[in-house]
């Protein structure tokens, strides 16, 4: 091994986490954050920069950021077709922090398949910068370096992306910590109500507008569109909790900030899902305004344990 293959190694290693962490918020997905960490350490052992003397973090950030961009760019097309939730993770690597700076997201927060999800919308390089900017705490000059735009240009994504996320009334910072607790509190009691067959119990502690997403990668059966509305979603539930009985294990988690439950099932037929992960995040009035339920067994593998 050369001194400069070496000295690129030795930097991945060191930064490895925190890029796998960054391109985890940037895609939506473990596995491909990953794989675009390695190849992030191929591109710079090819093309290393000019002056290895200095710290490779932030040369290996901008080439993460690129791949993930083009990454995204790719996926969307893919994902057109198809109702996807970002993969969950409930302890996945923090992303690279600027020390001191103003970021308008806690971090546990950027890792909750709500926060994800509502990223979806953006186009990739939105993404990219208000995950620079919000939660990376990066400038809006040091952004638009890492992404190769202007400032005017970055300025301009980072506007239209925080347009778009307000609607989705994603907390910021302080507020979102201090709803963690009650959060958790009203989610058993939510599951509690499920399992003794007290829907209505269940319907009270919903928005009227809440939304329940599933995703079962076309393997299960599974809603092909999302429902809407208090009485429709907790009609569904109390459903699905008639028809395959109280679960053979439940594993309480948190995936991001958000309280969720793990669920070893017994299904009526080899149609259903044998194992789901549900999540629900609390919305500004006190109540569940959104359920996500995975039932791909290739997108829980991270969740498999108690965190």
């Amino acid at each position: 091994m050369t001194d400069a293959a070496a000295t690129v190694r030795a930097a991945y290693l060191r930064h490895k986490d925190a890029l796998v962490g960054h391109l985890y918020r940037l895609t939506g997905e473990a596995a491909d954050a990953e794989d675009l960490a390695q190849e992030t350490f191929r591109r710079t052992l090819e093309k290393p920069p000019p002056d290895l003397s200095r710290d490779l973090g932030g040369y290996l950030f901008r080439v993460a950021t690129r791949l993930g961009i083009d990454h995204l760019r790719r996926a969307r097309r893919r994902r057109a077709a198809r109702l996807r939730l970002p993969e969950p993770w409930p302890n996945p690597p923090a992303p690279p922090l600027r020390p001191e700076a103003e970021t308008r997201y806690e971090i546990r927060q950027t890792a909750s398949i709500a926060f994800l999800h509502a990223l979806d919308v953006l186009t990739p390089l939105q993404r990219a910068t208000l995950l620079l900017r919000d939660v990376c705490g990066f400038s809006t000059r040091e952004a638009a370096s890492i992404l190769g735009v202007t400032e005017g240009a970055a300025k301009q994504h980072l506007r239209r992306a925080r347009k778009v996320l307000a609607h989705h009334h994603l907390e910021e910072g302080r507020f979102a910590e201090a709803r963690r607790t009650k959060a958790r509190r009203l989610f058993d009691r939510a599951m509690a109500c499920l399992l003794s067959g007290d829907t209505a119990g269940f319907a009270a502690l919903l928005s009227e507008d809440v939304t329940a997403r599933a995703d079962a990668g076309g393997r299960y059966a599974a809603a092909a569109s999302p429902l809407v509305g208090r009485a429709k979603v907790a009609a569904l539930y109390g459903g699905l909790v008639r028809l395959f009985g109280r679960p053979k294990r439940a594993i309480p988690l948190w995936v991001g900030h958000d309280p969720a439950v793990l669920l070893d099932l017994d299904p009526p037929s080899p149609a259903f899902a044998p194992r789901a992960l549900v999540c629900a995040r609390l919305g500004a009035e006190g109540r569940f305004d959104g359920i996500f339920t995975i039932l791909d067994p290739d997108r829980l593998t991270r969740c498999g344990a108690r965190t």
